[in-house]
């Protein structure tokens, strides 16, 4: 396969020892694929950067299509993207490169596979639990941070008129409340909210930077927000941590 160029990407060495590390901070196999996963945005990109929608960390579908936001999350992005627009975005149907192409640049708080199980687990419908993914976020946050800080000041330089969306699961208040201020001090305009899959229809301006206003640089508690809860439905069966 091609490498692709990205808009910004760590390098070969770099994310050899990124995945090292990962992998040894969460236990896993020396063959475990986890990534990582860089940004979606080309380097060659003709479309502005308008909005950076920082995630937790890529799944199964990111690393084996080497995007972040692939699948299920990249269509819950773009159709809060579409909502906070109006009708002249309502006919854009989405496909992922659409994203790029309509100024969205997807990156992640870790870039990593932080959910990752065996395949033939993952294959017969086993997921990790939710609590021990996000354990592992948090632990491999600080072998990510930098990147992240640099990614920002990366964007800045080119794009200094984007503005930062975190949307991550509200049990990463510690880690997007340090991300935060690396978009403070590359001068991008930050809003947080609240996961894609939890962001309720009401809440979508989210999604448009534009109309922030004087709500930029706030956490939804500032604003008074909730997210909405998806319905009740069959959970997939779970896997224990392996540590």
């Amino acid at each position: 396969m091609t490498a692709i160029k990205r808009f910004y990407a760590i390098n070969d060495l770099a994310a050899s020892e990124l995945a090292k590390a990962c992998r040894a901070t969460w236990s896993l196999p020396d063959d475990a694929e986890i990534g990582p996963v860089n940004t979606n945005y080309h380097a060659d990109s003709r479309h502005p950067i308008d909005l950076v929608v920082v995630c937790e960390s890529p799944s199964f579908a990111e690393v084996k299509n080497h995007y972040p936001a692939w699948g299920d999350t990249g269509l819950k992005i773009f159709n809060r993207w579409r909502s906070s627009r109006g009708p002249a975005a309502e006919n854009i149907q989405f496909e992922h490169p659409r994203l790029a192409a309509n100024g969205i640049y997807v990156t992640n708080l870790v870039r990593c596979q932080a959910d990752w199980i065996p395949k033939d687990c993952y294959e017969q419908g086993a997921r990790l639990l939710t609590s021990y993914k996000d354990a592992r976020v948090k632990k491999a946050w600080p072998l990510n941070r930098d990147y992240l800080a640099e990614e920002l000041r990366e964007i800045a330089k080119s794009h200094k008129d984007a503005s930062v969306l975190f949307a991550c699961g509200a049990s990463f208040d510690a880690q997007v409340k340090e991300a935060t201020k690396f978009a403070k001090t590359a001068g991008l305009n930050w809003l947080v909210s609240f996961h894609p899959s939890r962001l309720a229809d009401a809440l979508s301006w989210h999604y448009n930077p534009q109309r922030w206003g004087a709500r930029q640089g706030t956490f939804p508690g500032d604003r008074d927000e909730k997210n909405q809860n998806e319905p009740a439905t069959a959970e997939p069966a779970t896997i224990d941590d392996t540590e």
